[in-house]
């Protein structure tokens, strides 16, 4: 499970650089308010706060600069979501690896049981689910969303 959560943290770090270098080749202030719109949802217990108050600034910010107006709130959760479901099985399979390769330095209760099929529920299933959700982004969401903006 430690693999599951920092596969989820490094998907959402990527997601967000990716969607930042997305948005800084369309705009580069939009990029770089999402980035700081990130950064401030990551500020413990205020920056869900803030970023509500940061959306607010954008939108006035847009109007007097001429820029288009959008969510970064929306944004940020978008690239949150995508992040973690992209990163968090490949994470898992990772977690799974390394747990089966330090097994033996591993505490184990005297009274623990062998358990069966761990390569098949540690390795197999999270790389065959990252796989497809991975397949089902890049061929089918993207073009799909790619799509909508021709």
């Amino acid at each position: 499970m430690t693999g599951l959560i920092w596969g989820a943290v490094a998907g959402i770090g990527l997601k967000v650089l990716d969607s930042f270098a997305g948005l800084c080749s369309a705009n580069p202030t939009i990029g770089m308010l999402f980035l700081l719109a990130a950064g401030v949802c990551a500020i413990p217990r205020m920056g869900w706060t803030l970023m509500l108050g940061i959306t607010l600034l954008f939108n006035f910010f847009a109007k007097v600069n001429g820029l288009p107006n959008v969510n970064l709130f929306v944004m940020v959760l978008g690239a949150l979501f995508a992040g973690a479901l992209l990163g968090c099985f490949p994470g898992m399979a990772v977690g799974g690896v390394v747990g089966l390769l330090r097994r033996k330095g591993l505490p184990q209760a005297p009274d623990a049981r062998p358990e069966g099929g761990v390569f098949l529920k540690l390795v197999v299933l999270p790389t065959i689910l990252g796989a497809g959700i991975w397949a089902a982004y890049l061929l089918w969401l993207i073009p799909l969303v790619g799509g909508a903006f021709r």
